[in-house]
């Protein structure tokens, strides 16, 4: 009678160390609409807008106007999920995709799936931003220049 009492103990501890680790799905990230630039190229930015994902170029009057998904996928050899975002283009007869590596009110990162390179992108400031910061930095200077 003991070996088997034995065995119904030993048969749930080894089926609970050996089960797979929840996969903890989170919720796919929704894309806002604004206007990113290129931490690299202070004229290259991203536009959401409408559903869009609008690649432009400051100084020049084209765009390229993309479709966009995101995905999810758990992948297996690492142990974790990975979102994915991909634009089309009818126009352009083309298919990027990135790997999203983060999107915050800061920052959205991106890597280029095939050449491995990120693109960072952080918030386009409003022109009233700009503006209070050029004035924030007047001020101080002449603050230091008053105390010199």
């Amino acid at each position: 009678m003991k070996p088997i009492k034995a065995v119904f103990i030993f048969i749930p501890v080894v089926f609970s160390c050996n089960s797979k680790k929840d996969k903890k799905i989170s919720k796919k990230t929704e894309f806002k609409n604004g206007r990113w630039i290129s931490t690299t190229d202070s004229l290259a930015g991203i536009e959401i807008k409408n559903g869009k994902w609008i690649m432009f170029y400051k100084g020049r009057e084209t765009s390229s106007i993309y479709d966009f998904k995101t995905r999810r996928e758990y992948i297996k050899e690492i142990g974790a999920e990975l979102e994915y975002l991909t634009i089309t283009s009818d126009i352009h007869g083309d298919s990027l995709e990135y790997a999203i590596l983060e999107y915050s009110n800061e920052l959205l990162s991106l890597s280029y799936i095939g050449r491995g390179n990120t693109l960072n992108y952080i918030p386009e400031k409003e022109k009233e931003e700009e503006k209070e910061e050029e004035k924030e930095a007047t001020e101080k200077d002449s603050k230091d220049k008053d105390v010199n």
